[in-house]
């Protein structure tokens, strides 16, 4: 496998639409998140007890099993997740030397 050249941190909502949209646009993308799942902050755990209010052909103040349901659906119509690397922590995100592109640290 290549190197990728754009890495999308997190696999919640704005992860998983960039890494779709870059993977449309033909560059060569992956996504790291730290969890074991898609949905970022919309994955429920028993830590989490939050709902928030999103409308994606759901209710108006959907629960976070509703949106987490909804994403898993988004990511199936694509198929992602090759390209979804879970419980990967980016433990270091600086410039190069030159300021010419970003270092990710694992």
């Amino acid at each position: 496998m290549l190197t990728p050249k754009i890495t999308a941190i997190g696999a919640g909502v704005v992860g998983l639409s960039a890494l779709k949209n870059l993977l449309e646009a033909g560059l060569n993308a992956i996504c790291l998140d730290e969890r074991d799942s898609i949905g970022g902050f919309w994955k429920f755990t028993s830590a989490d007890q939050a709902s928030a209010s999103l409308t994606i052909k759901m209710p108006p103040f959907p629960t976070k099993s509703q949106v987490q349901d909804c994403l898993e659906a988004y990511a199936k119509d694509f198929d992602p997740l090759q390209h979804i690397h879970l419980s990967t922590t980016a433990a270091i995100i600086r410039r190069n030397s030159d300021d010419s592109k970003w270092i990710i640290a694992l």
